[in-house]
């Protein structure tokens, strides 16, 4: 009875160790991917191919909500693709995220103008100079503000 039980034993676990091993091997493509699309994604992203570089970035940012970064380039390829309220929803998760607030706050306030949202626009306009932007020159060349210009708290 013992040798049997021992037998039956040994069938079990070696059933489990080749169902480890088949979940390894279906697992082990996705985890490259994983990785292939971070780097798929940089080098859209260098290259400026905008929308490649938007798929691989809203891929990875599926995979990984908590990638700023990615988040951050995300805004980046849509709004070089004029999807402002694409750029903006991304800067958004980027700006919870806490990446670049400076820069992630003013991108913001560029897709606010550039979708006639002028009142929000100033407001993260206003959030990005609290904490430290202060590229007024920029600011006045940046066709993405042209919607703002008119109004006086531009000048302010």
């Amino acid at each position: 009875m013992a040798i049997r039980q021992a037998n039956i034993l040994t069938h079990e676990m070696k059933r489990a160790k080749e169902g480890i091993l088949l979940l390894a091997a279906l697992l082990w493509p996705m985890l490259c991917l994983a990785q292939a699309t971070q780097e798929e994604a940089a080098a859209f992203f260098q290259a400026q191919d905008w929308e490649r570089a938007a798929s691989a970035y809203a891929a990875l940012t599926a995979q990984e909500p908590a990638n700023g970064q990615a988040w951050f380039r995300l805004g980046y390829a849509r709004h070089n693709q004029d999807d402002f309220a694409g750029s903006a929803a991304a800067w958004a998760e980027a700006e919870k995220l806490g990446v670049a607030p400076p820069v992630t706050r003013y991108n913001l306030a560029a897709a606010h103008a550039r979708l006639g949202h002028v009142d929000e626009a100033f407001g993260w306009l206003e959030k990005a100079m609290e904490i430290g932007f202060g590229n007024v020159a920029g600011m006045r060349a940046d066709e993405d503000l042209v919607a703002l210009r008119d109004d006086a708290r531009f000048e302010a």
